[in-house]
C-alpha cells in the first residue's frame, strides 16, 4: 500500500451578517489518506490564488481547473456550500489538471452570498480514494463577468484575457449581453470620468482585483495598493438639480432589479468638485426603486470632493425607494473638502413605501463642514420605511450657523440603532440622535455624543408623537451648550422605555443642566441607569431627571448631580403621576445665597410613590440656602412613601436650612389616606435651623395621614440653633397617626434639641408606641414633646417609651390638655406632670442601639423588652388599634413586630 497525499490551499470567508466584518480568509488544508508510494500536492487553481484576501468573481459558465503534482483520475466530486454539483469532469492531456464544466444551468448564481467550494471522493490514477475536508474556496458567481482593467482597451470584448479599459464600456457589454446577475471585475487602479456613471438594472461591479493577476482580490474599506480600485468623477458645475432626480457621480436605475443582483463591492469613488446650487450632490447613489427590489453597497469608500456653497453634498443618496438597501462595511464621506457648504449629509434615505428596508452596518459615516443645519444620516420626512443600523461610526457634520446631527429620524417609519458610535459636531445646536417622528425608535447599545453648541447640545432628543421609544444600554453624553445640556431630551405623548443607559452632561459655564427632561404627556419608565450630571455656575439649574407631566416610572437608577447656582434637584417632578423606586439618588449641589437643592423635589404631580431608595440631597452654601433630601411642595398631592433612607447630605459651614424630608407650603399639603411609613430619615451636623421631617402648615380637614415605623434622627447643631427630630405646624385634620417610630435627638450649642415639636394652634394627631430618645450629650436642653402654643389638642398619648430627655413634654403656653388619653406612657413622671424632673434614665431600662456611629438604630439585644414595653393596657387598643390605623404591623425592615406594642422596637 502506498500513501498519497493531497494538499488544497483554499481560503474560508465569513459569510456577511450584521454581528461581523469580513474577515483575512485563512488558509484551509484539505488532507486525505490512500494506498500509494508517491504523494500527490496541490499546484494551484486557475481561478484562485493562495494570496487572495477576498472572494473571486467568477461567471456560472466557467471552467474550473485544479492542478495537481500527480497523476489522476476523473472520479472526482464538486459542491458549493456542501451541496454537491452535478458538474463534467475532465483531465488535462498530462493527466494532473482536474477540470469542472458546469452543465448547462451553470453553476449556482450567488452576489449576495459568498459560496464555498469544495472537492471531494476524489481518485488517484491508481483509483485510490483521497478524502478531503475543508471549508473551501469562497467565490461569488454571476451570469456573466466582463472584465476590467486601466492597461486593457475598449475595443477589445471584455473577457479576463482581452480587458476593457473603461467601466463604462464594461458596463455597456454587460447590459448587451446579460439579462440576468451581471458583473464587472475591475482591478486596482484609477479609472477616470468625465460625466457620472450609470448603472442600470441588475448590473454590479466588483473591484479590487489585482492588477497583475485576475485570482487575487481585496476588498474591504481600507485602500491598499494596488488592489484599491478608485472611480474619479472629474466633473465640474454639475447640476445638482432637484431631490427627486439628484446628480450622483455612480447612479444606479434599479427600476426592474433586484437586490441579489445589484452589487457595488470593494470600490472608492471621488466625486465632482464643484456644483451648481440644488440638492444632493453625491459620489455616490441616487436609487430609484419604483418597482425594483434594491441593490447592496459592500466594501465602498465615497469621498464627496465637492467645494461649491449653496449645494447640498452627500455621502450617499436614495430616492423614491419602495425597495431594500443594504450598505455593509463602507466609508461614507459626505465631504472631504475644508470649504463650508450649505448643507452636508453623510446619507439621505427616502422609503416611501411602508415596505422599504434600508440596513447600514459596520461602516463608518463621515463628516464635513456645513452652514445650515446637517446630519449624518438624514431619513426624509416622506420616509415610511424601516431602518435598521448596527455597529457602524455616525459623525454629523459640523455647522457655523445651523444645527449638527448624528443621526435624525423625520419620518413616519421605524429605525433601530445597535452597538454603532453616533456623534455630532459642533452648531447652533448639535444633538447626537434627534427623533422627529416615525412609529418605533429602537436606540440599544450605542455610543451616543454631542459637542459644543451655541444654544443647546444634547444626547438624545425626541420631540414628536413617536408611537413607542426604546433606550436601552447605551452611553450617552451631552456636549456643552451655552443655553443647556442634557443627556436625553423627551417631549412628545408617547410610550418610552428609557433601560440600562450610562448618561453624563458636561460642564457649562452658564448653561441649565438635565441628565434627562420629559416635557410630553406619555409614559415614560426609566429604569437601571447611571446618571451624572456636571456644574454649571452664573444663574441657572441642574436637575438629574425632570418630569413635568404624563406618568412616569423610576425604577432602578444611580443618580449624581454635579453643581448649579439656583434651584437643583435629583428629580424634579413638575406634573403628572410618579413612582420613584429603588433609586440610588444623590442631589446636584447648589451655590446662590439663597438657592434650593434637593434630592427629589415634587413641586405639582399626584400621587406621589416613593419606596425603597436612598435619597442624599447635596450641599448649599448661600447664607440662607436650603438643602433636602425630599421636598414636597405640591397641594393635596397623595403621598404614599415608604422604605426609604432620605439623607439630608453633608453641610457646609454657611447652611441654614436642613431637611430630609420637608413637607411645605400652603394649602392642603397631603392627600387623604397618605401614607409615610418604614423610612429612616437622617440630618446631618451643621449649623442654622436643622429639622430632620418637617410639615408645614396645611388646611387639609380629615385627611388622615399614617405616619408609622419610621426611624428620625434629628442633626446635631453647632450653633445655637434648635435640632428638631420631626415639626409639624397647623394640621386641623382628625387622625393623623404617628404611630411606632423611633425618635433620636441630635445634640446643640446654646438651642433646643426637641423630638416631636408642635408648632401652632389647632393640630390633631396621635402618638402611640413610640420610641424618644434625646441625645445624651444634650439631654439637659432635651424636650421629648415640645408644645409651642397653648390650646393644642392632643386627643391620644399612650404607650411610648421616652428616654435621655430632661423635658418629658413641655407646653409652651403654661396649660396641656393630655390627661385623659395620656396613658400607658414610660417615664418616672407619667402624664400628669407637664414638666417631668430634670434628668435622664425615665426608662426602667435604657435603650441601646446597634451602631449609632454608622447610623444603625436597630435596637440591639441589651435592650431589654420592659425598656420599651412595661404591658400597660393602651387604654386605645393595642395592637390591633396600630394594624387598623397605620394599615400593616409591621417594623421599619418591614417583618412583623416581636414586642407587641412597641412598635418601634426592632431588631
Amino acid at each position: 500500500m502506498r500513501s498519497f497525499l493531497l494538499i488544497l490551499i483554499l481560503f474560508s470567508h465569513c459569510i456577511v451578517n450584521l454581528k461581523k466584518s469580513f474577515l483575512p480568509y485563512l488558509a484551509t488544508l484539505l488532507i486525505g489518506n490512500v494506498s500509494s508510494t508517491q504523494t500527490a500536492t496541490f499546484v494551484s487553481t486557475d481561478f484562485v490564488s493562495a494570496e487572495t484576501l477576498a472572494p473571486i468573481l467568477i461567471s456560472k459558465t466557467r471552467k474550473l481547473g485544479v492542478v495537481m503534482s500527480a497523476e489522476m483520475s476523473k472520479d472526482c466530486k464538486l459542491s458549493f456550500n456542501d451541496v454537491v454539483t452535478d458538474s463534467t469532469v475532465s483531465l488535462s492531456e498530462d493527466l494532473k489538471t482536474i477540470y469542472f464544466t458546469p452543465l448547462a444551468t451553470g453553476w449556482p448564481v450567488k452576489l449576495n452570498t459568498v459560496l464555498f467550494i469544495k472537492f471531494s471522493s476524489c481518485r488517484d490514477s491508481k483509483g485510490n480514494l483521497i478524502d478531503t475536508s475543508g471549508t473551501g474556496a469562497p467565490v461569488y458567481i454571476a451570469d456573466t463577468v466582463t472584465y476590467v482593467d486601466t492597461k486593457g482597451s475598449d475595443s477589445q470584448d471584455g473577457k479576463d484575457t482581452t480587458p476593457v479599459a473603461t467601466i463604462t464600456k464594461g458596463i455597456e457589454i454587460a447590459s448587451q449581453g446579460c439579462s440576468g446577475a451581471c458583473a464587472l471585475a475591475v482591478k486596482g487602479g484609477e479609472y477616470i470620468l468625465s460625466s457620472n456613471l450609470i448603472i442600470p438594472t441588475n448590473v454590479s461591479i466588483f473591484g479590487g482585483f489585482d492588477p497583475s493577476d485576475w485570482k487575487k482580490r481585496r476588498a474591504d474599506k481600507t485602500i491598499l495598493s494596488p488592489y484599491d480600485t478608485i472611480i474619479t468623477d472629474t466633473s465640474v458645475s454639475v447640476n445638482a438639480t432637484d431631490g427627486t432626480n439628484p446628480y450622483s457621480s455612480i447612479k444606479f436605475t434599479n427600476y426592474t432589479g433586484s437586490r441579489e443582483k445589484t452589487f457595488l463591492d470593494g470600490i472608492s469613488i471621488n466625486g465632482p468638485i464643484s456644483g451648481t446650487s440644488g440638492s444632493y450632490i453625491s459620489p455616490i447613489g441616487s436609487v430609484n426603486l419604483a418597482s425594483g427590489s434594491g441593490i447592496n453597497l459592500r466594501n465602498v469608500i465615497s469621498n464627496d470632493r465637492m467645494n461649491s456653497t449653496n449645494v447640498i453634498s452627500t455621502g450617499f443618496v436614495s430616492t423614491n425607494n419602495n425597495g431594500y438597501i443594504t450598505i455593509y462595511n463602507c466609508t461614507l464621506n459626505p465631504s472631504v473638502t475644508t470649504n463650508t457648504l450649505t448643507t452636508r449629509y453623510g446619507i439621505v434615505y427616502n422609503g416611501s413605501s411602508a415596505g422599504s428596508e434600508f440596513t447600514l452596518a459596520i461602516s463608518t459615516i463621515n463628516s464635513g463642514t456645513a452652514t445650515l443645519s446637517s446630519s449624518g444620516f438624514f431619513p426624509t420626512s416622506t420616509n415610511s420605511g424601516t431602518i435598521f443600523i448596527a455597529q457602524s461610526s455616525i459623525y454629523g457634520p459640523s455647522s457655523s450657523t445651523g444645527n449638527s446631527v448624528g443621526v435624525t429620524f423625520n419620518s413616519n417609519g421605524t429605525m433601530a440603532v445597535s452597538e454603532s458610535i453616533i456623534s455630532a459636531s459642533t452648531g447652533a445646536n448639535s444633538y447626537g440622535v434627534e427623533v422627529m417622528g416615525g412609529t418605533s425608535v429602537v436606540l440599544s447599545k450605542n455610543t451616543i455624543t454631542s459637542a459644543q453648541a451655541t444654544t443647546n447640545s444634547g444626547g438624545i432628543g425626541l420631540n414628536s408623537a413617536v408611537a413607542v421609544s426604546s433606550i436601552t444600554e447605551n452611553t450617552i453624553t451631552g456636549g456643552i451648550g451655552l443655553t443647556s445640556t442634557y443627556g436625553i431630551y423627551i417631549n412628545n405623548n408617547a410610550s418610552s422605555l428609557v433601560s440600562g443607559n450610562t448618561i453624563t452632561t458636561s460642564d457649562c459655564a452658564s448653561c441649565t443642566i438635565r441628565g434627562i427632561q420629559v416635557l410630553g404627556g406619555g409614559t415614560t419608565v426609566f429604569s437601571g441607569n447611571n446618571i451624572r450630571t456636571g456644574n454649571t455656575g452664573a444663574v441657572n439649574n441642574n436637575r438629574i431627571i425632570e418630569v413635568t407631566n404624563g406618568t412616569n416610572v423610576i425604577s432602578g437608577n444611580t443618580l449624581n448631580g454635579g453643581s448649579g447656582f439656583t434651584t437643583s434637584s435629583g428629580i424634579e417632578i413638575g406634573g403628572g403621576s410618579i413612582v420613584i423606586d429603588s433609586n440610588t439618588i444623590n442631589g446636584p449641589s447648589c451655590s446662590a445665597s439663597t438657592c434650593t437643592t434637593s434630592g427629589i423635589r415634587l413641586s405639582f404631580g399626584n400621587p406621589f410613590v416613593l419606596t425603597n431608595n436612598t435619597v442624599v440631597a447635596g450641599t448649599c452654601s448661600g447664607m440662607t440656602c436650603t438643602q433636602s433630601a425630599v421636598l414636597i411642595s405640591e397641594n393635596g398631592a397623595l403621598l404614599d412613601i415608604t422604605g426609604n433612607t432620605l439623607d439630608s447630605g453633608n453641610t457646609t459651614a454657611n447652611t441654614t436650612n436642613r431637611y430630609a424630608l420637608s413637607v411645605t407650603g400652603g394649602g392642603i399639603r397631603w392627600g387623604v389616606n397618605s401614607s409615610i411609613q418604614r423610612n429612616t430619615f437622617i440630618n446631618r451636623t451643621g449649623s442654622g435651623n436643622a429639622i430632620t421631617v418637617s410639615f408645614d402648615q396645611s388646611s387639609a380637614n380629615s385627611n388622615n395621614l399614617r405616619f408609622c415605623s419610621n426611624v428620625i434622627k434629628a442633626g446635631n447643631n453647632t450653633n445655637a440653633s434648635a435640632s428638631v427630630a420631626l415639626e409639624i405646624s397647623n394640621a386641623t385634620s382628625v387622625n393623623n397617626e404617628f404611630m411606632g417610630n423611633t425618635y433620636i435627638g441630635g445634640s446643640t450649642v446654646g438651642g433646643n434639641s426637641s423630638l416631636h415639636r408642635i408648632l401652632t394652634a389647632n393640630v390633631v394627631h396621635d402618638l402611640e408606641f413610640n420610641i424618644f430618645h434625646g441625645d445624651s450629650s444634650a439631654v439637659a436642653s432635651t424636650r421629648c414633646i415640645t408644645e409651642f402654643v397653648a390650646g393644642t389638642s392632643i386627643p391620644r398619648l399612650s404607650t411610648n417609651s421616652f428616654s435621655n430627655c430632661s423635658t418629658f413634654y413641655f407646653d409652651n403656653g403654661g396649660t396641656n390638655s393630655m390627661d385623659t388619653f395620656c396613658g400607658g406612657n414610660f417615664g418616672a413622671g407619667g402624664c400628669g406632670v407637664v414638666i417631668s424632673p430634670a434628668g435622664i434614665g425615665n426608662l426602667i431600662s435604657a435603650i441601646n442601639f446597634m451602631n449609632p456611629t454608622t447610623l444603625d438604630y436597630h435596637l440591639n439585644t441589651s435592650t431589654t423588652s420592659s425598656a420599651i414595653y412595661q404591658g400597660v393596657v393602651n387604654p386605645n387598643g393595642g395592637a390591633n388599634t396600630f394594624s387598623n390605623d397605620c394599615g400593616n404591623i409591621l417594623d421599619r425592615d418591614g417583618n412583623s413586630r416581636t414586642i407587641n406594642s412597641a412598635i418601634g422596637a426592632y431588631r
